[in-house]
């Protein structure tokens, strides 16, 4: 999924792909649901992404950022897994031009859902886990706050932006 849509994209049997004009899709809204469920995304900017069971994997660049969820929703229900390498979480970086968010993102996890973030930049963001909901933070940089409220979210190994 790219914003520009330079490679065709494909699921089942729905397919987009550019004509001969260009595409500027600046971001996505992804909703997914059932167990059955296995989807990776690299390298693209999702302003909601709402996961009802299954798994899905948010790639970056190593050192980039170009994954990114701005978790304008961000919500994961039933048994639904998150797993997120190399991605920003709130504002994209680049938009921000060195100034703080007016926004706040919110990442909500309920049920038995789990969220696992490896070297994750994390923008203003508030963080909510619901029932048996779980974060896991591994290798992370914070550039704003974050509020947490619910249960089970931990960091681990701390960064310098």
């Amino acid at each position: 999924m790219t914003n520009d849509l330079k490679q065709p994209f494909q699921i089942g049997n729905l397919k987009l792909q550019r004509s001969e004009k260009p595409v500027n899709a600046f971001c996505w809204g992804v909703y997914l649901s059932g167990n059955r469920t296995d989807v990776m995304i690299r390298g693209t900017i999702i302003a909601e992404l709402m996961l009802w069971g299954g798994k899905v994997s948010l790639v970056g660049t190593e050192g980039k950022y170009d994954a990114c969820c701005t978790c304008t929703t961000l919500d994961l229900h039933g048994e639904a897994v998150l797993e997120m390498k190399h991605v920003r979480l709130g504002r994209p970086l680049q938009w921000m031009q060195g100034k703080p968010s007016p926004i706040i993102g919110q990442i909500t996890v309920s049920d038995r859902s789990r969220l696992i973030g490896e070297n994750v930049s994390l923008g203003r963001l508030v963080l909510i886990t619901r029932g048996e909901g779980s974060m896991t933070f591994r290798g992370y940089t914070r550039s704003e706050e974050v509020k947490q409220m619910g249960g089970s979210i931990t960091f681990q190994g701390e960064h310098q932006p």
